[in-house]
């Protein structure tokens, strides 16, 4: 009776075993299943959110007056006054080495204008270089801020800059008591607006 229950305890035990490891590999393969389709959804996700992106930034060069157009996976811009590339720095904060980088592509392009589209915020640093740089321009936006056109929502109203002619009429016949618009708001950013212009 005892070698028979010992027997049977075994029989059960391995049975156990062998029950636990079909678990063990079934509950593996449902994991990597589970991983493998959470990385198409994040993958289609970025692909969709740079899409969105992309689309905002010609959006954002064809209102400012630019010729748009796509080559070797930048966007270029062009217009009488000068040409622009956007280039999209997606490998965390933005440091002084990347904007060099950028800087000599620039001058490899021979265009004087950038836009940086960055996933994370310029480092402090960073932002200083890019403010004592002479003869060219860098606009620094984060992704988040062009998931959307903003100057397509309802609330926003249609902003156009005075030309020089207009601007010059306007200062005479209603001074300069009027109200500011900063240089940081989204607006102002979106157009490139610059100290001094009057925005009708």
């Amino acid at each position: 009776m005892y070698f028979r229950t010992l027997f049977t305890n075994r029989r059960r035990s391995k049975l156990y075993r062998n029950k636990n490891e079909k678990l063990q590999e079934e509950f593996e393969r449902v994991i990597i299943c589970l991983h493998q389709s959470l990385t198409k959804v994040v993958l289609l996700h970025f692909v969709r959110m740079n899409q969105i992106i992309s689309q905002t930034c010609t959006e954002m060069l064809e209102q400012r007056g630019y010729t748009v157009e796509q080559k070797d996976g930048l966007i270029f811009g062009k217009s009488i006054i000068d040409n622009i590339v956007i280039f999209h720095s997606d490998n965390g904060k933005l440091t002084v080495a990347r904007i060099l980088e950028f800087i000599s592509q620039m001058k490899d392009l021979n265009i004087n204008h950038c836009i940086i589209v960055q996933t994370e915020p310029a480092t402090h640093v960073a932002k200083k270089v890019i403010e004592e740089i002479e003869n060219i321009k860098i606009e620094l936006f984060e992704e988040k801020t062009l998931r959307y056109n903003i100057t397509k929502h309802r609330l926003v109203p249609k902003h156009t800059a005075l030309s020089k002619a207009e601007s010059i009429h306007f200062r005479k016949k209603y001074g300069m008591k009027i109200p500011v618009i900063l240089s940081t708001d989204p607006i102002a950013r979106f157009y490139f607006f610059q100290k001094g212009d009057i925005i009708k």
